[in-house]
């Protein structure tokens, strides 16, 4: 673990590409006055680097994560502990995310919760957890200015591995 955070912490945080549309989505998402929160497993102190490296801190009001001492990498216990110090109210909260892990996360903590079809998680997956609103990207699922809107997501990552990187 040591050998692989000390290069992750070098390098491999920058070997990330923003899935097509998230940084418009972002954008969207701000002009209809969205608080927005990232709630990751991996250490806060990578999750800021990169969201600070790719240029999307700045549409996000704090960013979660756990701690170097695996303190709070259950995703349950993560969101837990965001609610408590946003003093976030679940009916007015949607969660993201593209893993099961996500899903569990929130409907443990009591929130509704939205799969996304890009990331790391299978469809078969996602689709596992039964109760997830949508499986589509995001852009799709999130409605335009003017239009009914959901709740503000309590997670937005929108990252990939990029290959031959």
């Amino acid at each position: 673990m040591k050998h692989y955070r000390e290069r992750f912490a070098t390098l491999g945080l920058y070997e990330n590409c923003m899935f097509a549309g998230v940084g418009d989505l972002l954008e969207l998402l701000l002009a209809q006055n969205r608080t927005l929160y990232i709630a990751t497993s991996k250490p806060a102190v990578f999750a800021v680097e990169i969201a600070r490296h790719f240029d999307f801190a700045r549409h996000f009001q704090r960013i979660y994560g756990s701690e170097l001492d695996s303190t709070r990498t259950d995703k349950v216990e993560l969101i837990g502990y965001l609610f408590e110090r946003e003093n976030l109210e679940v009916a007015s909260t949607l969660m993201t995310g593209d893993r099961k892990h996500d899903l569990i996360g929130a409907r443990r903590n009591g929130l509704d919760a939205a799969a996304v079809g890009y990331g790391f998680g299978s469809h078969a997956e996602l689709q596992a957890r039964r109760r997830p609103i949508t499986s589509r990207p995001w852009p799709s699922c999130i409605k335009p200015s003017g239009a009914e809107s959901r709740p503000a997501p309590a997670h937005a990552a929108g990252f990939s591995r990029c290959s031959g990187r």
